[in-house]
């Protein structure tokens, strides 16, 4: 944390916190703050926000798998600066046709049902290089970002 945000809690405060010695009352809000930030909040009251609203209906604005055909092509993008270039095989399966900061490869094929505006986007049955890898999740904070149907004519074989 020190290094990382320049911001310290003692040994003893996060033992209480996690309850490995006993105490009574409650953790500070300030204290929660510190937690907070170091794992990319702005403070403990925006972390609570984004636990806000489990459940919702989905997004409208989507694009599912299974209305796409061979050869379609979807840009999506997601925060900071990721962005990914896919390419239906058909059956709501892709590949990765390009690639910028993501950790999704050219070359990778999954399996989607759909990618949803401001929503994670949830891969499985990834495969790379022939072989099977664990499912994954992007944009897993904030929802992709932009979600863009590609000309077949703009987009590299």
């Amino acid at each position: 944390m020190k290094e990382e945000k320049a911001e310290t809690l003692s040994v003893s405060t996060l033992k209480r916190i996690w309850h490995y010695v006993a105490v009574e009352g409650t953790v500070r809000v300030a204290t929660l703050s510190v937690l907070a930030r170091f794992v990319g909040f702005a403070g403990f009251d925006d972390f609570c926000c984004s636990m806000e609203g489990e459940s919702d209906f989905l997004s409208p604005a989507e694009v599912r798998a299974e209305e796409l055909r061979e050869g379609d092509c979807v840009r999506i993008a997601w925060l900071p600066d990721r962005m990914c270039l896919l390419r239906c095989l058909g059956d709501t399966r892709f590949v990765v046709v390009g690639a910028e900061n993501a950790k999704l490869q050219p070359g990778d094929m999954f399996s989607v049902s759909a990618f949803r505006l401001h929503h994670p986007l949830y891969v499985t049955n990834l495969c790379r290089e022939g072989c099977a890898q664990r499912d994954y999740v992007a944009a897993s904070r904030h929802g992709l970002s932009a979600i863009i149907l590609e000309g077949k004519e703009d987009v590299p074989e």
